[in-house]
């Protein structure tokens, strides 16, 4: 948590000094709160294996919060920069850290860098548009991916 504070008091710090004082910087968040239950999250309905009712059942809220800064420093460069923290509410510790694919529920890191890039219009004059940094990775109309 320490790597990504520096971080971003790095970046911050020189998206501060190499601004204009004209360029337009916004700022924005997002809270969202979702429940989720899931059933037989071993896949295995094999009844013979000494097991108690709580073991197969995962169930807990989600909570995502994210707060991100938008600079244009000219007409086309933007930067912007995301900060996220998640955290779960009512999980079975237990089943939570064991479960295939989730997230170990005691290692209290909780904050992270989501995005962090500089987005360049007309590249050298050309249609072309340069992304460069940690970005989300979009594909289609976003129902899979």
């Amino acid at each position: 948590m320490k790597k990504i504070f520096a971080l971003f008091v790095a970046v911050a710090a020189l998206m501060v000094w190499t601004l204009p004082a004209t360029a337009g910087v916004d700022f924005g968040g997002q809270y969202r709160i979702r429940g989720e239950q899931k059933s037989n999250t071993d896949f295995s309905d094999d009844k013979s294996v000494p097991s108690s009712d709580d073991d197969d059942q995962l169930g807990f809220y989600g909570q995502r919060v994210r707060l991100w800064g938008v600079a244009k420093p000219t007409n086309d460069t933007t930067i912007k920069i995301t900060i996220q923290d998640t955290r779960n509410w009512g999980q079975n510790e237990k089943n939570f850290t064991d479960g295939p694919g989730l997230t170990d529920a005691g290692s209290g890191n909780t904050l992270d860098l989501h995005e962090s890039y500089v987005l360049i219009d007309e590249f050298f004059g050309t249609p072309v548009s340069l992304k460069i940094g940690r970005q989300e990775l979009v594909y289609g109309d976003q129902r899979l991916v």
